[in-house]
């Protein structure tokens, strides 16, 4: 209706329904951050250790926090130590842990000011100092910082939005990595979060992905109906649709087909990574508030696979955390409902850059093999 596509709106219908479609995703934003301390305290949610480079993930979130830094004209710098160069733990979690950290010391630091990542070993332990020159924080205050839902009573405060869930979680990760947090904050001059995680984790080796997908007799070979275009000759892009409301997935599947892909569908996580890795799909659109296995387990499980982690993921939500999509690997990220002409003109652009590849790579092989050719001559 905000689009005009039901027809014209006055000015204020339209700014009631603005304020509605924002309410309705800062709600949805709560439950998915209380569905995820849900997992943690019901010991549901499983970290994947491995050993990775803390400069990359600095690099990362880097790029990430630049555009909200730049808007306030804000200095953030990332230190580490000669001896800390590669930390054991879950990447996908580390780096949401230190972007909520960082995200916001940005949001709580007023122009001009800076913001510092200090990172060093200290004893058995990566020592992580997130330091900011902002508002800071009353002794008071502090003591209930992590508390679920509690966001500081100041009247310079009122002004930044929130859910006063993002430091519970980080908290919560870091406790999940057998780690410890601690803040040393004063009013009007600023707060550093210090974190520490051990040096070793705990690499275990994956477990294989369990599906819901049906199975053949006999055979591994998936179960699934695929909607063809008109006319087609069997060899379009094929796109897999992740997507739990059979009319979203309905609508999906009539729109690609209509523009001569190839589709197949599911409304279940682990089928969609069932799926993924048996037939190599051109694209995957994928939702994030699904039941059991969501989103962004999904796409963490996509890029961890060797036979899926350069499969292109185009999100589709009702949830506006383009950030987070973009940091897990995401090629877009549109927010419910999908503009058809958006959708496909990123997948026209998917394929264009997956053309251009295929062509270097070609070019490639000619180039060895002529060189291969010169030698043995």
């Amino acid at each position: 209706m905000l689009s005009g596509s039901t027809g014209v709106i006055s000015d204020t219908q339209k700014r009631f329904m603005e304020n509605i479609a924002a309410s309705g995703k800062h709600l949805l934003y709560v439950i998915n951050n209380v569905l995820d301390i849900s997992k943690i305290e019901a010991n549901k949610m499983e970290l994947n250790f491995q050993v990775f480079p803390v400069e990359s993930v600095f690099i990362e979130v880097g790029q990430l926090i630049s555009p909200l830094a730049d808007k306030k004209g804000l200095k953030v710098e990332f230190y580490r130590g000669e001896e800390l160069r590669n930390i054991c733990a879950d990447k996908t979690i580390f780096k949401q842990i230190l972007f909520n950290l960082v995200s916001n010391a940005i949001k709580f630091t007023p122009k001009h000011g800076n913001v510092s990542v200090c990172a060093h070993i200290n004893g058995e332990m990566a020592m992580f100092e997130v330091k900011d020159t902002g508002i800071g924080i009353s002794e008071e205050d502090q003591s209930r910082l992590f508390q679920p839902f509690t966001q500081l009573d100041s009247a310079i405060n009122r002004q930044y939005a929130g859910t006063g869930l993002g430091l519970t979680l980080v908290k919560r990760f870091i406790e999940l990595h057998h780690g410890n947090i601690r803040i040393e904050s004063k009013v009007g001059k600023g707060t550093t979060f210090t974190f520490e995680l051990p040096l070793k984790g705990e690499v275990k080796e994956k477990a294989p992905l369990i599906s819901n997908a049906e199975v053949q007799p006999g055979s591994d070979k998936i179960v699934s109906r695929i909607t063809e275009p008109v006319n087609s000759a069997g060899d379009e892009p094929l796109v897999l649709v992740v997507e739990d409301d059979d009319n979203s997935r309905e609508l999906l599947e009539v729109t690609l087909a209509n523009e001569g892909y190839r589709v197949s569908s599911t409304s279940s996580g682990e089928e969609a990574l069932r799926l993924a890795g048996k037939l190599r799909p051109f694209a995957i659109t994928l939702d994030i508030m699904m039941p059991g296995m969501d989103g962004w387990n999904v796409l963490k499980n996509l890029k961890e696979e060797e036979r899926t982690k350069n499969i292109p993921v185009i999100i589709t939500s009702m949830l506006d955390e383009r950030e987070m999509g973009s940091m897990w690997g995401a090629v877009d990220y549109f927010i419910k409902p999908v503009q058809k002409e958006v959708l496909i003109s990123t997948l026209e652009k998917i394929k264009k850059d997956a053309l251009k590849n295929n062509s270097r790579e070609s070019t490639l092989d000619k180039k060895v093999s002529g060189i291969v050719k010169i030698a043995d001559a």
